[in-house]
C-alpha cells in the first residue's frame, strides 16, 4: 500500500496566507498588542499555510517580516504602524482566528473572511458609549481617592469630557502627547469648578478620578510583558512612551494651578 503524500499548498493560497499574516499582524499593532504575540501570530499563520521558513520582527511602530515556501520563492514585507488605539476585542478575535487557522479548524480563505470581518467592526462600543463608561470610572475613582458624592459627580463629568475631547483630538490627529497635556488641563479645570461650585468638594479627588482616564496603564503593562519575554527594544520603547504620556499629563495640570495661581 503506498504513502500519500500531502499536496503542497498552491500559490494562491501561499500568497493570501502571508497577506493574512502581515495583515493580522498589523491589526494587532494597530490594537495594541504586545511585540511577542504580533511575532508569534504572524509565525504561526505562516507555518499553517505551508511556510518552509518565517521570521518576524516586530517593534511597536513597525512590522518586519519574511517567508520562504517549499519551492524557495520568498515573501518580505516591511510595514510602518501610525496609529495605535488599545482594543482587547480585536486582540481576542485575531488571536481566535490565527489558532483555528493552525489546528486545522478553518482554512486560508475562512480565516482571511474572519480577519476582514474584524476589521469592519473595529469599534465594539460606540464613542458615547465610551465616553460614559469613562465618566462611570471617573467617578468610582474619585470615591477610592476619599471624594464624596459631589466630588464623584465633577469626575464623573471630567471623565466624560477627557474621553469626548480624546475622541475628536485623535480624529483630528493631534498627537498622543499633546492629547494628554491637554487631558490635564481639562483634569484641572473641572477640579477648579468643582472647588469654586462648593468648598467642601475635593480638588485632588476630581482631578486623580478623572486623570485615570489618560493613565496609560495597558502600556505599561505591555512594556513589562515585552521586556519579560525578552523583547527589550519594544519594552523599552513602550515604557519610554509611558513616562512621556505621564510627563505630559502632568505638565497639562500643572500649567492651569500655574495659571490660576493655586502653585
Amino acid at each position: 500500500m503506498k504513502q500519500q503524500v500531502a499536496a503542497a499548498p498552491s500559490t494562491d493560497v501561499i500568497c493570501l496566507g502571508w497577506r493574512l499574516a502581515v495583515e493580522a499582524g498589523v491589526e494587532l499593532l494597530g490594537a495594541g498588542a504586545e511585540t511577542a504575540r504580533v511575532e508569534d501570530t504572524v509565525e504561526r499563520i505562516g507555518r499553517a499555510v505551508g511556510a518552509k521558513k518565517i521570521d518576524a520582527f516586530v517593534t511597536p511602530t513597525g512590522l518586519f517580516a519574511a517567508m520562504e515556501d517549499a519551492d524557495g520563492a520568498s515573501f518580505t514585507t516591511v510595514r510602518r504602524i501610525r496609529y495605535i488605539e488599545n482594543n482587547i476585542a480585536v486582540i481576542t478575535a485575531i488571536n481566535s482566528m490565527s489558532r483555528d487557522l493552525a489546528e486545522g479548524k478553518s482554512d486560508v480563505f475562512q480565516a482571511w473572511d474572519k480577519l476582514c470581518a474584524v476589521k469592519r467592526n473595529r469599534l465594539a462600543y460606540t464613542p458615547a458609549v465610551v465616553a460614559i463608561a469613562a465618566g462611570i470610572f471617573s467617578g468610582a475613582f474619585a470615591h477610592l481617592f476619599q471624594g464624596k458624592a459631589l466630588d464623584m459627580l465633577f469626575a464623573l463629568l471630567c471623565g466624560y469630557s477627557l474621553s469626548t475631547s480624546s475622541y475628536f483630538l485623535r480624529r483630528w490627529g493631534v498627537n498622543m502627547f499633546l492629547r494628554s497635556s491637554l487631558g490635564g488641563v481639562i483634569a484641572a479645570i473641572w477640579g477648579l469648578i468643582a472647588t469654586t461650585v462648593s468648598a467642601t468638594c475635593s480638588r485632588d479627588a476630581v482631578i486623580l478620578g478623572g486623570l485615570m482616564v489618560l493613565v496609560p496603564g495597558a502600556v505599561i503593562t505591555g512594556a513589562v510583558r515585552d521586556v519579560m519575554s525578552g523583547e527589550l527594544v519594544s519594552g523599552v520603547s513602550r515604557a519610554a512612551e509611558a513616562l512621556m504620556v505621564a510627563l505630559a499629563i502632568a505638565v497639562g495640570v500643572a500649567a492651569v494651578f500655574g495659571l490660576g495661581g493655586v502653585v
